[in-house]
């Protein structure tokens, strides 16, 4: 019975977790290059106003297509393994829906990154230990993170829970728990971005100094 009210404590305290902010950039626009690679879909999206690069998962993308990017998270100098290739900026997100097919605009500026707006949108990724270093300096930012899936559990609370290590930071400080609506498996590198919060103390045990919130992952 102890087990059972503990567990329950700790899933309506996962329910509690708030919504990460989102980067600000013009999201519809014409696919002018696509590739798969993995999991994902890096494709080009060009607008009145110039042309960015997003990734997300996989799906049917072909040039011309009309595209509503969903809100995502900047990174710039993003090195991909998979394509063994560098994105001077890319914006992280969730989905694409494709909207129509059309061909570019016609009026169109120089092509130039979207710059991330607000209290979120760090311009690098941030080591863990970096994190936890400056966790109050950071809370309630969109915070970019790179490493390895150490840990993953699903479905609590319409989240998913996991745990990542990039290598930096010593016990206590080397750990960083994610939510996210996405899928990993223990094992597998990733690109995560999220809002961080810290001190997050649910009762019974549940204890987080620093917890990335509601994030988007991008496999490498």
């Amino acid at each position: 019975m102890k087990n059972v009210l503990v567990l329950f404590v700790a899933l309506c305290a996962v329910a509690m977790l708030g919504t990460g902010a989102a980067a600000d950039f013009e999201r519809t626009g014409v696919v002018v290059t696509t590739m798969n690679s993995g999991l994902y879909t890096y494709l080009e999206v060009e607008t009145k106003n110039g042309r960015y690069w997003a990734a997300a998962p996989k799906m049917d993308l072909a040039v011309g297509n009309q595209v509503d990017v969903a809100p995502g998270s900047e990174m710039k100098d993003f090195f991909s393994q998979s394509l063994n290739r560098t994105f001077p900026s890319i914006i992280f997100t969730s989905s694409v829906k494709v909207v129509g097919k059309g061909s570019p605009p016609e009026k169109s500026s120089p092509s130039k990154p979207p710059a991330a707006h607000g209290t979120g949108g760090p311009a690098s990724a941030k080591t863990v230990e970096q994190i936890f270093a400056d966790k109050d300096g950071l809370k309630g930012k969109q915070i970019l993170v790179r490493g390895k899936v150490v840990k993953f559990n699903a479905g609590i609370m319409g989240k998913n829970f996991m745990h990542i290590q990039d290598g930096s930071g010593k016990e206590g400080a080397n750990d960083l728990t994610v939510t996210t609506q996405q899928t990993a498996k223990v094992g597998d590198k990733v690109t995560v971005s999220g809002t961080l919060e810290t001190e997050k103390d649910f009762g019974a045990g549940y204890t987080y100094k620093v917890i990335l919130e509601n994030a988007t992952i991008t496999m490498e």
